[in-house]
Parts: structure tokens; sequence; C-alpha cells
């Protein structure tokens, strides 16, 4: 009976996995039952369904696959194949995508979105040179400083013992600007470091604040964005290439249809996010004009360092024409 049993187990098995099936795993920083992963689990039930399994997708949410240097590391070993990143993951494989978190760049979320539309093929481009397809566009938002003190100035900022994520250039560039010696460590480690005062400041988006609980270590919110933070869905051609054309472009089409229902949700839940920083008792710490102005005047020195360092000054240039061309129409 126990034969017969364990025979049954792998017909069913084989009925529910055709031959060739792949498994597209794929890996996120975000917590489960974060919308983000709601929407990737939707996806995983569309793509199996789609293709009739002959492509399935394999979640591994909230970092257990490691950090994004360590998720990439595992793509480029064909241990995993696909992951959503942050700018900062992104700037791993292109740093070229860096140029959209450059700090103080964009004025509002129009600005960011019509100028996304304007590079996404130039990036796109860029992303399968490097041998990976990006499946769409999937922003972090707004990304504040939140702090044990205000911080409304530029001399507030140099006082405080700031977090940088110790694989982030970008961000490591803007506090060397400022003149501040940072204290890197990974994204793990910032909630515990929070608690026990190694750090007293860090940067991240509202929503991200409220799922990762750093909200529950800190006093203040600066009113002022540093950035509006980029992410993105890429996956490893050498997966997408084992493919059949058909089950290659159903992955994704469906892939960009499920971050395009994800961007306003992720807005929504940002404005959401706020109200319960606010109920919380998070203190939004305004930023006078003069002070918004310093700031600002460091990120328009910072992007001229980094331009054909970081990213290549050609894009800046593209991004930067585009802002003009919206500045000069309102």
């Amino acid at each position: 009976m126990t034969r017969n049993l364990w025979i049954l187990a792998l017909v069913a098995f084989a009925a529910s996995s055709p031959a060739g099936a792949a498994a597209l795993k794929f890996a996120s920083l975000a917590p489960e039952g974060t919308s983000w992963m709601k929407q990737m689990h939707l996806l995983a039930d569309e793509l199996a369904a789609a293709t009739e399994r002959r492509v399935t997708l394999k979640l591994y949410p909230g970092g257990v696959a490691g950090d994004e240097r360590d998720v990439l590391r595992k793509i480029r070993m064909g241990q995993l194949h696909g992951a959503g990143f942050t700018g900062n993951g992104l700037g791993e494989i292109l740093p070229a995508a860096r140029v959209f978190d450059a700090p103080f760049l964009f004025h509002t979320i129009a600005e960011y979105d019509s100028v996304l539309i304007t590079v996404t093929d130039t990036l796109q481009a860029l992303f399968r040179d490097k041998g990976y397809e990006m499946a769409g566009w999937a922003s972090v938002g707004w990304v504040h400083l939140f702090s044990k003190n205000p911080i409304a100035t530029v001399d507030d900022l140099k006082k405080a013992r700031a977090w940088v994520w110790e694989t982030d250039p970008l961000a490591s560039a803007l506090f060397a600007k400022i003149g501040i010696s940072p204290i890197p460590l990974p994204l793990p480690q910032v909630l515990t470091s929070l608690q026990t005062g190694v750090v007293d400041a860090a940067y991240i988006s509202p929503s991200a604040a409220v799922s990762l609980q750093w909200f529950t270590r800190v006093k203040y919110m600066t009113d002022l964005p540093l950035t509006h933070s980029t992410g993105a869905v890429v996956v490893a051609d050498e997966f997408l290439r084992k493919l059949s054309p058909e089950d290659r472009a159903t992955t994704l089409r469906l892939f960009r249809h499920h971050l395009q229902t994800l961007e306003p949700i992720i807005r929504e839940e940002e404005r959401r996010s706020l109200e319960v920083l606010a109920a919380e008792g998070i203190v939004p710490v305004p930023v006078a004009p003069e002070d918004a102005a310093a700031f600002s005047a460091v990120g328009d020195e910072l992007r001229r360092d980094l331009a054909d360092k970081l990213y290549p000054g050609w894009l800046l240039a593209m991004v930067e024409d585009r802002l003009a061309q919206l500045r000069a129409a309102e």
C-alpha cells in the first residue's frame, strides 16, 4: 500500500509539472504580507495558469536569500534567476541606473514619471547588454531621514550618527559631500543598530519604515525628501533563453502588468504610511526654504561630481534636459 501511494504521488507530481517546466527563482527584500509580495503571489498564480505550469515562480521574500549583493551573486551563479532590486541593487548591475536616485533631483512625482518614460528604452538596452531583462519598474517612493534627534539643516545632519547602506556608493558620496562619516551596515542590521544607538539616523521610505519597523526606534522624520528611490525587477537572460518564445513573452508581459498594477498601490501605501507614522507619534521636521536650498545645492554639486564616474554624463544630461523642459512648461 505504501509503495502504491508513493507511485500515485509521483504520477500526480508529473501531471502537475510538465516536461521541460522551468521554475523562476525570484528574491525580494520585501517582507511577506506586504503589497509587493501580495502582487508577486498573484503574478505567480497567473503565470502558472497562463503557461500551463511550463513556467512557475518560486518566491524568496523578506531577504531570506540575502542582501541585494548576495542575491545578485546567486543570480550570476544560477541559484536564483531574478529579483526585485532597489536602486542600490540595480547599480550593482548597471551603475548608470543610479542617476534616478541622485539626491534632490526630482521635485514632484510627475517629474519622476515623465523622466522615467523618457529614458526607459535606453536603460532597457543597457541592462540587456549586461545580460538582464528589465521586466518593469517598481519605485520605492520618496526617501526621508528618520532620526532620534530633529534634522532640519545640513549642520543638523553633520551631528548625526547616520547609517549608510554598506554597498551604496551614491549615499556614501552624499554624506562625504556634506562632510560626515556615516556608519556602513547591511540593511538587516539597521533596526538593531537604531535600538542600541550605534546609529541615530537612517534614510528610507515611509512605507518601508513601517514594514521594517524602523519607526519604532526613532522620533522624527525630516519633511524634505532626500530622493525618490527607484526599483525594478530584472530577470537573467540566461534563464529566459531556456523558455519558448511564447512563454518568454508571457512571462515578461505578466511581470510588466503586475508591476504597473503595483505602482499606484505603492503610492497609496506611502500616503497611508505617513498617517501611521503620525499616529505612532513620529514628528515631522519642517525644513526652511533657505535650508532646503542648501540641501539642493549639495545635490547639484554631487550630480556633477558623479557624472562619468557612477553614471554616464550623457545620461544625466538627458534627465536634466527633460526636467528643464517640464519646469519651463509650468
